[in-house]
């Protein structure tokens, strides 16, 4: 037991260095032009550098070409690259999000479909239609004729929609209070893709609409189990998306700290101020 434990706490502690050291390289030194530009090409080398070094590949299968280990590794790699900029984090963390998703449907049913989209688009993200709540979100209709499925309506939301090739799809039948996964390809004749819709300013990972017309869908795991799959598989999620905020507060209050150790107010430093101290105070409880 020892052994399981050192073994795990020294892969933490070598995430958390590479995910440190690429965020200093590739992040921080580019950060300002990143952020004039909201999803330019500017991103393009950090997100295909983030493929190579194994970001997006972490919890993937190891049968699939992934690393194949649990939820719990992406915390020091989302928490080291949101104190440089959030926004590749939640790209990484969306990909993963669709993964641990078809991971539940698959003991329920085959979802090779996902994992062959995966290896189709080499350093493209899955992208995945993000909601809320399930009874507050309203889903594209299915037809199903035997084992082929057709999508018809709006999927607000999805997110990493404009990058990615493929992405994870809620649709509902006949039954409007319960819904099925499918893997659509964006590329299809049947999906427009609306503008990136502005939301909380993370360049890397923009969000848009999109409108399906008789759009294919590949069944991922069982129907009508959709609801399930997000309750099992939320869990394992939420940790990863706490170190998210963990680090976009860590990231704050390091530049808060620097930038009032050098500005000059009033013949002093802002940080002799008691109304700085004062913030950073509340920022670091």
């Amino acid at each position: 037991m020892s052994t399981e434990r050192g073994e795990g706490a020294g892969l933490l502690q070598s995430f958390t260095e590479l995910a440190s050291g690429f965020a200093k390289k590739e992040l921080v030194a580019h950060r300002e032009a990143h952020d004039r530009d909201p999803f330019a090409p500017s991103w393009t080398d950090a997100v295909a550098k983030a493929f190579e070094v194994g970001f997006f590949t972490i919890t993937l299968p190891a049968a699939h070409g992934g690393l194949g280990l649990g939820t719990d590794s992406l915390v020091p790699v989302l928490r080291e690259l949101s104190r440089a900029d959030a926004s590749l984090a939640a790209l990484v963390f969306t990909h993963a999000t669709a993964l641990e998703i078809t991971a539940e449907a698959a003991r329920d049913a085959g979802a090779d479909a996902v994992y062959r989209a995966c290896a189709a688009a080499p350093g493209k993200p899955l992208a995945i239609q993000c909601f809320a709540h399930p009874d507050e979100t309203a889903y594209p209709s299915v037809a199903t004729d035997g084992y082929e499925h057709r999508l018809t309506g709006k999927a607000d939301f999805l997110s990493a929609g404009p990058l990615a090739d493929y992405a994870v799809v809620a649709g509902a039948g006949e039954r409007t209070d319960a819904f099925s996964y499918y893997l659509v390809a964006l590329n299809d004749g049947g999906v427009r893709m609306g503008e990136p819709v502005l939301t909380l300013g993370l360049r890397a990972c923009p969000v848009a609409d999109v409108e399906l017309d008789g759009a294919r869908g590949v069944l991922i795991g069982s129907p009508r189990r959709g609801r399930e799959y997000c309750r099992r598989a939320w869990p394992r999620l939420a940790l990863a998306s706490a170190a998210i905020s963990l680090g976009i507060l860590e990231g704050s209050l390091a530049e808060a700290r620097s930038y009032a150790d050098e500005r000059v107010q009033g013949g002093r430093l802002i940080a002799d101020w008691p109304e700085v101290r004062m913030i950073l105070a509340r920022l670091e409880r």
